[in-house]
């Protein structure tokens, strides 16, 4: 024989067994037939408040460096309300503040 393996040798070499202590016992496995447990988490955003005072049409007037993450912010809020609307943001006002609209789709 020659002191490489062949390929048959290779092909058919025992296969590693897993730790069987680790296995699962399906006499601790139960079925239940309810409704899914609720996952989500339920907290209250520091602009929820204000979000929920806008209608469609109105805006809100903040930083312009502010206006970016209170958008983003706006948009998490009206998606995860399953509220219809977009936000629309300007940073360039005449008066120096930005402006984010909520808008209807």
């Amino acid at each position: 024989m020659s002191a490489v393996p062949s390929v048959f040798h290779l092909a058919h070499a025992p296969r590693k067994v897993k730790n069987q202590t680790n296995a699962i016992d399906p006499d601790l496995i139960k079925v239940e037939h309810n409704k899914p447990v609720e996952t989500k988490r339920i907290s209250v955003g520091k602009y929820d408040k204000l979000f929920s005072q806008l209608k469609y049409g109105s805006c809100l007037v903040c930083e312009p460096q502010e206006v970016e993450r209170i958008a983003s912010a706006l948009r998490k809020w009206l998606n995860s309300n399953e509220k219809p609307g977009k936000a629309h943001r300007n940073t360039k006002c005449k008066d120096g503040q930005a402006r984010i609209w909520l808008l209807a789709k």
